[in-house]
């Protein structure tokens, strides 16, 4: 006994409009905004956002260590550290929860 082979459905080929226009364009910087235009969509602003404050954090941490005044030198090192600390900490579980 041969089998045959049974023909699946057809595929159909859709065309797809992969050209963005201006009014497109226009479109989504209005719905960004001041702030979407710097930061990027909300899924990816508050990533970026901490991402910023991590680095700010970082350089004021550096800069609080090296000029800052003796004293109180090591408690505004271990702040920013903290703050920079918990901002790599929220960029590791959004980046965790945008893939899943």
């Amino acid at each position: 006994m041969v089998a045959k082979k049974v023909a699946g459905p057809a595929k159909s080929e859709v065309p797809v409009n992969t050209q963005v226009t201006e009014t497109d364009l226009k479109h989504h910087s209005q719905e960004l905004g001041y702030f979407g235009s710097l930061f990027g969509s909300k899924e990816n602003a508050p990533v970026y956002i901490a991402g910023l404050i991590a680095v700010i954090a970082l350089f004021g941490a550096i800069g609080v260590g090296i000029w800052g005044p003796t004293p109180e030198r090591a408690e505004y090192v271990k702040m920013l550290g903290g703050i920079v600390i918990a901002a790599l900490s929220f960029i590791g579980g959004a980046s965790g929860r945008n893939q899943s």
